[in-house]
C-alpha cells in the first residue's frame, strides 16, 4: 500500500517538476523578448556570447533556486498548520501529534534539486539570447 503511494506521489513530483520546467523556459523566452535592446547594447560594448549565456543560465538557476526555498517553506507551513488541525481532530483517536513530518535534511537535496532544473531550463533561452544580433537587436521596439 505504501509502495503505491509513494509511486503516486513520485508521479506528482515528476509532473510539478516537468511543469516548472517549462514555466522557466517561458519566463526566460519573455525575459529575452523585453530585454532584447539591452542585450544589444551589452553586445555592443564588448560582451561575449559566452557572458550573455551564462547572464540568463545563472538567472534561471535563481529562479529555481528561490521557488525551491519558497515551496519548502510554504511546504512547512501547511505541514505545522495541517498538523495543528489533525492534533485537534484525530489525534486522540490515532495517538499521534504529527501526521505531517517533512524533515529537514530535504532541504539541501531540494534546492539542489531545483537549482538544476532551472539551470537546464534556461541552457536554451541563453543559447537564444547569445545569438542575438547586436544590431538587431538594438533596432528592436
Amino acid at each position: 500500500m505504501f509502495a503505491a503511494l509513494a509511486a503516486i506521489l513520485m508521479v506528482f513530483v515528476m509532473i510539478a517538476g516537468v511543469v516548472a520546467f517549462f514555466s522557466i523556459v517561458n519566463t526566460l523566452f519573455m525575459a529575452i523578448t523585453e530585454r532584447k535592446r539591452e542585450i544589444g547594447v551589452l553586445q555592443a560594448i564588448g560582451a561575449t556570447r559566452g557572458y550573455i549565456a551564462a547572464l540568463f543560465a545563472a538567472e534561471a538557476g535563481a529562479i529555481g533556486f528561490l521557488g525551491g526555498l519558497i515551496g519548502f517553506v510554504f511546504g512547512l507551513l501547511l505541514c505545522w498548520i495541517g498538523n495543528i488541525y489533525a492534533a485537534g481532530k484525530w489525534g486522540h483517536i490515532l495517538g499521534v501529534s504529527d501526521l505531517f513530518v517533512t524533515p529537514l535534511w530535504l532541504l539541501p537535496l531540494m534546492l539542489l534539486a531545483t537549482t538544476l532544473v532551472g539551470a537546464l531550463a534556461g541552457v536554451y533561452p541563453a543559447w537564444r539570447a547569445s545569438r542575438l544580433d547586436p544590431v538587431v537587436a538594438l533596432r528592436y521596439e
